[in-house]
């Protein structure tokens, strides 16, 4: 009894404050969705075989490849699906604020075809966090690697929630 009542409030704890947020129509990333464009420097595509979350900062609860750079280092559970080179097309279908517990990231969800092979794969990246923006591989290669975002925050309380308000366009 005591097990399943753990087990519930680890569930519950866990799922408290889950939320995502379809954020493609801010203006930094509304020229890449909807959109086949080409990565601008090599990217690992990986099938993760890790839980809910990855150091790719990826929630497990939409796809299961994503895109990672070349130097990340590979779990045992994770498995290397290829190399995609400099050049290789993605189509961006989205952006999201995912937040589950604590954690807020901004995820980008696309599409892209394994090389040597006619199979299209959905794949997501982290493109950083609200407080952070990465450059994207699909970005142009003088991108900064790390900028702020470009829109306010909303603060609830004492505590500054670092999220793009809700009625911005």
């Amino acid at each position: 009894m005591r097990r399943n009542f753990l087990a519930l409030f680890a569930i519950v704890f866990l799922c408290a404050g889950c939320t995502h947020e379809n954020v493609s129509g801010y203006k930094l990333f509304t020229p890449y969705i909807g959109r086949t464009v080409p990565l601008n420097r090599e990217m690992i595509l990986s099938k993760e075989g890790r839980n809910m979350w990855s150091p790719a900062n990826v929630p497990r609860l939409r796809v299961s490849y994503v895109l990672l750079e070349t130097n990340t280092e590979l779990l045992a559970s994770d498995q290397f699906i290829a190399n995609l080179p400099i050049g290789t097309p993605v189509t961006l279908t989205s952006v999201r604020d995912e937040i589950i517990a604590d954690g807020s990231n901004l995820i980008a969800y696309g599409t892209t075809q394994i090389p040597d092979s006619n199979r299209e794969v959905k794949f997501a990246y982290c493109w950083g966090t609200v407080r952070n923006i990465n450059a994207a591989p699909w970005e142009p290669t003088n991108t900064p690697t790390f900028r702020k975002p470009d829109w306010p925050v909303e603060s609830h309380g004492t505590i500054p929630f670092y999220h793009p308000v809700r009625d911005r366009p």
